[in-house]
């Protein structure tokens, strides 16, 4: 939406007028237009994250493009910051207490309060951020086994046949009588 294909079209996005006598309407269009051409500061910089997804997402016909390409030059731009914001953040965290928890558990709540389609362009976010948790910080289900146990379980009649394939009294014998 936003690479080349945007790039290409660029010049009838910038000429392109809103069917409105709204002069409001009119008005928001030509400062994302004059915006993206730098010539205005973006006029969507004092939105909201939730008001920018709307308007970045929106698929009805109610913003131009150049509005919805300033909307996202917004969200790419406070994403940014934080992005630096919160590896600062987690290498302090890491250089004083050896660990990242605390850093992660606030991107953990950063994703969790973003719009839910932003959420969903992130995709399996939540379980990459619990991935990295320190194994006693988070809560993993019980097993009453491991795996390596229910494999070794699973191959001990196996290995009994095994040992000596031709005592008929083994367990898994080819003549498939079991031990006396």
């Amino acid at each position: 939406m936003w690479g080349g294909s945007y790039q290409f079209s660029k010049s009838a996005y910038d000429a392109f007028v809103p069917d409105t006598e709204d002069s409001a309407l009119l008005e928001r269009a030509r400062q994302a237009t004059a915006f993206l051409n730098g010539k205005e500061e973006n006029p969507f910089g004092q939105l909201a994250r939730e008001q920018l997804s709307l308007i970045v997402y929106d698929e009805g016909g109610e913003f131009t493009m150049n509005e919805r390409h300033a909307a996202w030059q917004e969200l790419s731009k406070r994403e940014c910051e934080w992005t630096v914001y919160m590896g600062h953040k987690i290498s302090a965290e890491i250089q004083t207490t050896g660990s990242k928890d605390q850093g992660l558990y606030e991107m953990l709540d950063y994703y969790r309060s973003l719009p839910p389609i932003e959420q969903a362009q992130l995709g399996n976010y939540e379980a990459d951020i619990m991935m990295q948790f320190s194994i006693s910080e988070v809560e993993w289900p019980e097993f009453n086994t491991s795996l390596i146990d229910m494999i070794a379980k699973e191959w001990e009649p196996a290995k009994d046949a095994m040992a000596n394939p031709l005592d008929p009294q083994a367990e898994g014998s080819p003549n498939g009588e079991p031990k006396a």
